[in-house]
């Protein structure tokens, strides 16, 4: 993008992780790395904002592909360790999800793998090459009263109580139904139509999962999104959480190089029926200015039209990368959320139905009844203005 070249000047540490941030290494991307690697570094830095980023598998990769001598040997030891842990777990993930798609297909049950495995093996190639530590589906709200059961059946426990996964009414569902299994410490979460509230406009399960496609996991079909529908779900789950993290920019990067060619025609159609078409070109300017995704100039030309989801591009750069202070306070958050979406008014209706609409943390918080779940609309904003006004104060 044309404003790459005024961005700061990052660290030999963050320097490093991006340019490990990316499925294969170009040989600009090798020369870069080694000349990084000639300066100053501080490795546990490197090692531990690798873990917060999701980027120890990558870096372990492409460390040990550049085959570069300078690197400390208690460094290369501890990162290998780590990334063996991490590479164990994907595989157990990987194996368990496996056997939760045969479960839910003996009961006909329309779930879509989403993030984890199967995003690790359509963006990286490979389950073990993306950091992930639990398991993520998406399926139409109605089937979660029978995802419970099986669930249970599987030695799971649910966080929240039975009766929670036959509510209907909005005020009453979850931002996620999430389950847990102690024994191996197996967590799995499930995302409905109804839980999905950062997309601006209810996503249409149903019909994502009708244009949902397969990849072979462990020898077994694994249903998962369509290309253009994980984009917008990635951009959607970045823009929520503030795009906080390397791997969800590198994501992004990896899903639009695949072939074939990007549609994105399709893809920012699709976009702007959810409302999503800012989300979208923000994760799309992210993965440009950060990790070098190319895309074609017209493309970017519409995208640099957008000028606040540039200034929103900046503002995430300098946040990820310490230049500036996280986005909390009530008041950047709440700027931040209304920008999320395109004009003023359909921002503000965005923010608004965010600061009213409860979440179980709410319910926990001010333990009230069933009967007056109307008031939770009421008391979420006083819970987040106590919440994120005092995190604002401690930061400062």
């Amino acid at each position: 993008m044309s404003d790459s070249a005024a961005k700061p000047t990052l660290s030999p540490e963050f320097t490093i992780l991006t340019l490990c941030a990316r499925r294969s290494l170009e040989k600009s991307d090798i020369a870069g790395l080694r000349e990084t690697l000639s300066e100053p570094v501080d490795w546990e830095a490197v090692l531990q904002l690798a873990d917060v980023h999701g980027l120890i598998p990558l870096l372990s990769e492409h460390l040990a592909e550049i085959r570069e001598e300078k690197l400390p040997p208690e460094f290369r030891s501890r990162l290998l360790d780590t990334s063996r842990e991490r590479a164990l777990r994907a595989l157990l993930l990987t194996a368990e999800l496996s056997k939760l798609v045969e479960k839910f297909g003996r009961y006909d049950i329309p779930a879509i793998a989403h993030k984890g495995p199967v995003l690790a093996t359509t963006a990286f190639g490979n389950p073990v090459l993306r950091q992930f530590s639990d398991l993520d589906f998406a399926v139409p709200q109605r089937f979660m009263p029978v995802i419970f059961e099986r669930m249970s059946e599987l030695g799971y426990e649910a966080r929240l109580p039975r009766e929670t996964f036959k509510e209907t009414k909005l005020g009453r569902i979850p931002g996620e139904y999430a389950f847990r299994r102690e024994t191996d410490r197996m967590l799995v979460e499930f995302h409905t139509e109804r839980t999905l509230r950062y997309f601006p406009i209810s996503p249409p399960m149903d019909e994502m999962i009708q244009r949902a496609t397969t990849i072979t996991l462990n020898g077994n079909a694994v249903p998962t999104f369509s290309r253009e529908d994980e984009l917008l779900m990635l951009a959607v789950h970045g823009a929520k959480d503030f795009w906080a993290r390397l791997i969800w920019i590198a994501d992004i990067a990896e899903l639009v190089k695949l072939p074939p060619a990007m549609n994105w025609t399709k893809l920012f159609a699709r976009a702007d029926e959810l409302k999503a078409g800012r989300m979208l070109r923000l994760a799309i300017l992210l993965a440009c200015n950060i990790v070098g995704l190319e895309i074609p100039r017209d493309v970017e030309a519409a995208i640099e039209k957008d000028r606040v989801a540039g200034k929103v591009a900046t503002q995430v750069y300098e946040q990820l990368f310490g230049k500036t202070q996280a986005c909390e306070g009530i008041l950047r958050r709440s700027i931040y959320r209304i920008r999320s979406v395109e004009g003023l008014w359909g921002g503000l209706k965005y923010w608004m139905r965010l600061a009213t609409a409860p979440a179980e943390e709410d319910w926990s918080s001010f333990g009230m009844p069933k009967a007056l779940a109307r008031s939770y609309a009421v008391l979420r904003p006083v819970r987040l203005w106590k919440k994120y006004s005092r995190s604002s104060q401690q930061s400062g």
